[in-house]
């Protein structure tokens, strides 16, 4: 199976009713021979040419070069990583911070998947911002916290025509809304829909076969639910299923107990961020350094 990452070689180990084990391998997709050596000859282009320099025109000039579009990346604030669709580029605000100006473009920075040029546009010092700069998004919390309020008055009112008897079905047909039906599912394998809701899949166990109930306020929708049926466990089954239940409780509680380590640690321990300060001492070491010769073998 081929994704972003590379090639997946998977095996299904084992498998029950609610749990898999599988074994995989990742094969990442990496360049080698004329096309590595093609990379390689790009970056150094991007190295000779684009970078670190004073010149705002280097950057489109180097990119004209090599056929190569330039985009523009979102702001960043200082302490943030600059992040590019799915990808972190921490080294760039690092850069960014620590000393360049208007106009300078970067050093290459490389990652596993890309080699990156950047050219800082601008920069606004920090403080409170103009409400000419922030007005689209100050109109956007506004109108979030208009929605969620009228969602709040509109839950209230499905809930009142359901006390009188009224079913879903007539509720969603009078208002516009979507009735769907999830299922059958376990506490610990919700739909899709109800995974970032753990209060609406709760309550679906807690109703009895019949009754609805609501509003349960998600993050991303307010939901009512009616039961429609219940299965109870098997004991039986629970039996030949203890060993993997217990296996992987006992996995699930050390992972809780390393991530509560270093939670801990990360509370109790004093970190100073000394990137920018790095950033500084690296750029002014290059800077004394003799110049490079131009001519490359």
């Amino acid at each position: 199976m081929l994704t972003q990452y590379g090639y997946h070689v998977m095996k299904l180990q084992a498998r029950t009713d609610s749990t898999i084990h599988p074994w995989h391998i990742l094969i990442p997709i990496e360049p080698y021979g004329e096309h590595l050596a093609q990379v390689e000859a790009q970056a150094d282009t991007l190295d000779l040419f684009g970078a670190e320099q004073d010149d705002p025109t280097a950057l489109d000039n180097v990119a004209r070069r090599l056929g190569t579009p330039v985009a523009q990346a979102p702001p960043l604030r200082e302490g943030d990583r600059l992040q590019l669709g799915r990808f972190l580029i921490g080294d760039a605000g690092i850069w960014a911070f620590g000393g360049a100006t208007a106009g300078q473009t970067s050093p290459v920075i490389e990652t596993e998947w890309a080699y990156y040029l950047f050219r800082l546009d601008s920069l606004t010092p920090a403080g409170v911002a103009p409400l000419s700069g922030i007005r689209a998004e100050v109109t956007q919390l506004v109108e979030g916290v208009r929605a969620k309020e009228a969602l709040k008055r509109t839950a209230a009112e499905v809930a009142d025509q359901v006390k009188t008897g009224t079913s879903l079905e007539a509720v969603a047909a009078q208002r516009g809304l979507s009735v769907r039906t999830y299922g059958p599912f376990t506490r610990y394998t919700p739909p899709p829909a109800l995974q970032d809701a753990p209060e609406v899949d709760g309550a679906a166990f807690r109703l009895r076969v019949g009754e609805t109930g609501g509003p349960y306020p998600a993050t991303r929708a307010t939901y009512f639910l009616r039961s429609l049926k219940k299965t109870l466990a098997d004991s039986a089954l629970f039996a030949t299923q203890i060993d993997t239940l217990r296996a992987n409780a006992q996995r699930q509680a050390r992972q809780a107990r390393v991530q509560l380590v270093l939670a801990s640690l990360r509370q109790s321990a004093s970190v100073k961020d000394l990137r920018k300060e790095l950033e500084q001492a690296q750029r002014a070491a290059q800077n004394a350094a003799p110049a490079p010769s131009p001519n490359r073998q």
